[in-house]
């Protein structure tokens, strides 16, 4: 049965997420206040800052992170949990999270970077 879930998820870097997003093959809408979802069922309520609709992926309903203090909010319908690839979009999002941060420090560096089997990324960090 098709309704929207909430899950608590911390994907602070709003960067790293557009980019995710992008790789993914979605073209996320961004705002600054929390807009209503499009869902299957109307009495399905939910509010998000970044959307990514619902066609662009094939889904009952949008797919969502709402920004409530400090906290992230993930709504999607859980029909559509495979359609979106949450999967995919946590592993994409840890994986740029990590190259960012290496980038940022100067005694750290990726040494090599490959693919699993399973689609997890492997980076191997050298110091310096």
């Amino acid at each position: 049965m098709s309704e929207i879930h909430t899950t608590n998820v911390e994907m602070m870097d709003r960067g790293c997420l557009t980019q995710t997003l992008e790789q993914m093959g979605y073209k996320a809408s961004i705002h600054d206040t929390a807009q209503r979802m499009k869902t299957y069922r109307s009495s399905d309520k939910a509010n998000a800052h970044i959307i990514v609709e619902k066609q662009q992926f094939g889904g009952y309903g949008d797919w969502g992170l709402e920004c409530v203090d400090d906290k992230d909010k993930m709504h999607y319908d859980e029909s559509d949990a495979r359609k979106f690839q949450l999967d995919k979009l946590k592993q994409l999002y840890s994986t740029n999270v990590v190259k960012k941060t290496l980038k940022r420090n100067s005694k750290l560096s990726i040494s090599r970077e490959s693919q699993k089997a399973n689609g997890d990324t492997v980076i191997q960090v050298i110091s310096y």
